[in-house]
């Protein structure tokens, strides 16, 4: 965020990184409902794969709608705002890779 506008390929990444997302949160659902046993609650898995998308999806709008009105630099806040995004998905990164063992997983 602290380079837009001058990083042109960041828009272009958004999308190419929201078209990944889709990808994968398809084939997530699709294998959820091709597997007899899950680890977690079925609902659960897809509430989890629906809100990660949903998120992805934000973001990518936002690069967009900055892009369609031609913003110069965004606000300080909307920069902090993305650095809180992006602690945000390292740590839900984390907790994803410790879904084998579920007992690794905190709340904090």
């Amino acid at each position: 965020m602290r380079t837009w506008p001058d990083d042109l390929g960041l828009r272009a990444e958004m999308k190419l990184l929201e078209q990944e997302g889709d990808r994968i949160t398809h084939d997530v659902i699709h294998e959820l409902y091709s597997t007899v046993v899950t680890p977690l609650d079925r609902e659960d898995i897809h509430a989890l794969a629906a809100a990660i998308d949903d998120v992805v999806d934000y973001a990518e709008e936002a690069a967009d709608v900055m892009g369609l009105y031609k913003i110069e630099a965004p606000m300080e806040q909307a920069v902090e705002l993305t650095g809180v995004l992006r602690d945000a998905a390292r740590q839900v990164a984390t907790a994803l890779g410790k879904l084998g063992s579920l007992n690794e997983i905190s709340p904090i």
